[in-house]
């Protein structure tokens, strides 16, 4: 506790109190908000990746058209049932393969990742 002298007066008590430092609100900063996307955008592409990484050698445990096919059993009354069987490339038939892609992409083994005349084919359709 502290005195003021009689001087000044009449003696008056202060009681002596740490002085609360005032926060600055930085989250309203421009630099912290790009800061956070920043740091968020480079945690998805990080596990994004690692994600791709760990599929690479581990089969995944279940897929979201397993889940989708578990609830059409459901709802069609029949029990949830889940079945899966693993196997090699190598065990699959080319036939298969080439079916697989080609019921992704006809063209996918005459161009370069982007089959420019099936995008500017859609894009005209979609005008």
């Amino acid at each position: 506790m502290k005195v003021l002298p009689d001087y000044l007066g009449s003696t008056f008590y202060f009681y002596s109190m740490a002085r609360k430092k005032k926060s600055v609100s930085r989250s309203g900063n421009p630099k912290n908000i790009f800061r956070y996307i920043w740091k968020a955008m480079l945690w998805f592409f990080a596990i994004t990746i690692l994600w791709v990484l760990v599929y690479r050698f581990v089969n995944p445990p279940i897929t979201w058209l397993m889940i989708q096919r578990g609830f059409e059993r459901k709802a069609s009354g029949k029990n949830w049932k889940i079945e899966k069987q693993w196997k090699d490339v190598d065990e699959l038939s080319s036939n298969l393969k080439k079916a697989a892609i080609g019921g992704e992409d006809a063209n996918f083994l005459t161009h370069h990742g982007f089959d420019v005349e099936a995008i500017e084919k859609a894009d005209q359709k979609n005008q």
